[in-house]
């Protein structure tokens, strides 16, 4: 009856370990490039204001990260133009595999995070 109890408290205390230590950690870098591009064009676009897809590039150290922030085509959807009010400036991020999360005063974004994105002038930002 121990056994398993101690054998189900250590493998907790383990997985606990391993969860704690790929936490991603919270980073200052900087917003290097922002480009907007309209979600439509024209005719093709409901009759109220639609936000613009963003894409950004960040540099932290020597390591470049680019992500994609799509909103929801509704006209409440503004946080990507504090994106691109940023750009030259700091800002903390925390980096995972698949998005790029932006956390600071005012802006709480989590974008897609992306490779190889040749919008980009600076040829690090496009390699991603």
């Amino acid at each position: 009856m121990r056994r398993p109890f101690v054998g189900l408290v250590a493998s907790l205390l383990f997985l606990s370990e391993i969860s704690i230590a790929d936490t991603p950690q919270r980073m200052t870098a900087v917003l290097v490039e922002a480009h907007s591009i309209p979600k439509c064009y024209g005719l093709d676009c409901p009759p109220w204001p639609v936000p613009e897809d963003i894409y950004v590039c960040f540099q932290a150290g020597n390591s470049f990260y680019v992500g994609m922030y799509f909103p929801w085509p509704v006209p409440w959807a503004t946080e990507g133009k504090r994106l691109l009010a940023l750009e030259g400036k700091p800002v903390e991020i925390v980096v995972t595999d698949k998005h790029v999360k932006v956390v600071g005063h005012r802006i709480n974004l989590r974008l897609r995070r992306v490779h190889r994105e040749s919008r980009f002038r600076t040829a690090a930002c496009a390699d991603g």
